[in-house]
């Protein structure tokens, strides 16, 4: 609603509002998650398009096993609960039960949405919940094929090694952020850190990290806006990172009436102001 198109970033069926914002504006945000995904964002050879996929898969795939339960450990038990369901087949005992037909059409959607996250935006918190159906899809089958004509010690093993699985990451996941972060924590203290979360003093609500060190900024049409070194956390309305000369209110006076821009995207600053070459190479990759 606020930017007046239906599928922001994408500009497809844009609204005919006066507050949408501009194309290239859209078209950018869309450019900064893919790259962000692929961990490229500061890569300006292939911001550029002066380089392809050789020029972030392997910063990609490392980003990727920082947190291994992110894509690593589900790939990893999905693979081999497939390995072992081949062999099971193979051997094609009586006591192994027929397959299930349901499971591989409950493949389909998971495998496409792999696949498109891949395509697109390749970051591995967007796409946990769909490796972890995997692992669930694949190791069910295994379970429902062979673990229950197995006796009641083998049934009660493998749910307490799934058990395990899904612990795992409470314990190990916080140590290896606390790590990762060089934060003075040790492994005790980084699991309680990062899940047992206090509530503020605010209502429950988790109190903000951090304040910000404003300065002012006037368009052209006279609106001030407050700016944050960083980010804007609790700083009064309207505040923005990115100010542009060409914003002004909808209705003079009337802030909850929204905004809207003049002309083409004069954002400035954008994405961040510790990231200036983003946008001059992303142009350069359109010409």
């Amino acid at each position: 609603v606020l930017s007046g198109y239906p599928l922001f970033p994408s500009t497809a069926a844009p609204a005919p509002v006066d507050w949408r914002a501009p194309a290239e504006h859209a078209a950018a945000e869309f450019a900064y998650i893919v790259h962000s995904g692929r961990g490229s964002t500061e890569n300006i050879a292939v911001v550029s398009g002066q380089e392809s996929l050789a020029g972030w898969l392997p910063d990609w795939i490392r980003h990727t096993a920082e947190d291994p339960f992110d894509v690593v450990v589900p790939l990893l038990l999905a693979g081999l609960a497939t390995g072992v369901w081949l062999v099971e087949r193979r051997r094609a005992t009586s006591s192994v039960r027929p397959s299930n037909p349901a499971l591989w059409w409950m493949l389909l959607p998971v495998g496409a949405a792999i696949a498109a996250w891949f395509a697109v935006a390749p970051e591995p918190r967007y796409i946990m919940p769909m490796f972890w159906s995997l692992a669930a899809l694949t190791g069910s089958e295994l379970y429902r094929v062979r673990m229950v004509s197995t006796g009641r010690p083998a049934r009660r093993a493998t749910i307490t090694v799934g058990f395990c699985v899904g612990v795992a990451p409470l314990l190990i996941s916080p140590i290896l952020y606390a790590k990762r972060h060089r934060e003075s924590l040790n492994p005790i203290q980084a699991i309680l850190h990062y899940n047992l979360k206090r509530p503020g003093t605010d209502l429950w609500f988790q109190p903000m990290a951090d304040h910000a060190t404003l300065t002012t900024f006037t368009t052209t049409s006279g609106l001030v806006l407050n700016v944050p070194e960083r980010r804007c956390w609790d700083a009064p309305l309207p505040c923005t990172p990115n100010p542009a000369p060409n914003l002004r209110l909808r209705e003079p006076g009337r802030m909850d009436r929204g905004f809207a821009v003049d002309g083409d995207w004069q954002m400035e600053d954008w994405p961040y102001s510790w990231r200036p070459g983003f946008l001059q190479a992303w142009r350069a990759s359109r010409k």
